[in-house]
């Protein structure tokens, strides 16, 4: 029963020292995304966004087709996907067409003093860039494009 017993203890043993002396080779985000191909090269790295417009957006209803025209060069065309309405919370997710398998997702966040926030995103993950919706100063919202390693940690 001993010689089973420490029979077995050194063949887990030998087993796990053999899995873990395998060379792990962990890379980071912005090694993983320096081989990905830009989605957004047109597109500059910040845009106005038109509050109006945004806030127009939730009230697009499920499935309807969209074309969304934030400037010159972004311009959105795709399809209503999803849309959640919660009390303090807003969202709205349009798949794009022009940008092959993007998603665009808004946020309207409604905080306990009563002002509103947005948060939103353009994004496909197969792509190196990102475009995000950030709020600069007091009530003026951007479109920032980004590395997407930059906004999403390793």
């Amino acid at each position: 029963m001993k010689s089973k017993l420490l029979s077995l203890a050194t063949a887990i043993w030998l087993f796990s020292s053999y899995s873990f002396s395998q060379d792990i080779n962990f890379r980071s985000a912005r090694e993983k995304n320096s081989d990905k191909l830009s989605l957004f090269s047109n597109v500059a790295e910040h845009t106005p966004a038109d509050i109006n417009l945004i806030k127009n957006l939730f009230g697009i209803k499920m499935g309807h087709a969209v074309i969304i025209k934030f400037s010159d060069d972004l311009q959105l065309n795709g399809q209503v996907i999803m849309v959640e309405q919660e009390t303090t919370l807003q969202s709205i997710t349009i798949r794009c067409t022009n940008f092959p398998n993007a998603l665009l997702t808004i946020s309207k966040v409604v905080k306990e003093d009563g002002t509103i926030q947005y948060t939103g995103a353009i994004i496909n993950n197969r792509y190196k860039d990102i475009i995000c919706l950030e709020k600069v100063g007091n009530e003026n919202y951007v479109w920032t494009k980004k590395n997407l390693s930059d906004v999403i940690p390793d």
